[in-house]
């Protein structure tokens, strides 16, 4: 969809989160996967407002789904913290920082401590 006009796009996201949050329960796992792939995909877009919402579509999959519905988001999301990118970047970041808030606030800090490990191994290899 980026031939749309990012008005159009962000609309879309939000209708898309508002699905999410509201019939989470119900959605296909095959429909599931396929947004999870274009989310993380999507965190690169040009435009600010429509990277904060995707981030936010990101951010209401994992609060409704848990982590354990889908793993693979925050070791994505290290990886993108690695990219040259700022827009890819700078969402990621922010995304990141929620998931760890999010972390928190369910009491899960030995899963904290060891994602912090992996992180700064991670980033001393380099």
């Amino acid at each position: 969809m980026p031939q749309e006009e990012a008005s159009t796009r962000a609309i879309a996201g939000l209708l898309l989160k508002n699905n999410i949050r509201v019939y989470f329960a119900t959605i296909p796992r095959e429909v599931l996967a396929y947004v999870k792939t274009l989310s993380i995909k999507g965190l690169g877009d040009q435009d600010a407002m429509v990277r904060g919402i995707i981030g936010s579509v990101i951010t209401t999959i994992v609060t409704r789904g848990g982590l354990a519905d889908w793993p693979q988001v925050l070791t994505a999301l290290m990886e993108l913290l690695d990219s040259q990118d700022y827009n890819v970047l700078e969402v990621s970041i922010i995304l990141f920082n929620n998931h760890f808030i999010y972390l928190y606030t369910l009491n899960i800090l030995h899963t904290l401590t060891i994602i912090i490990r992996i992180f700064t191994l991670n980033k001393q290899s380099i």
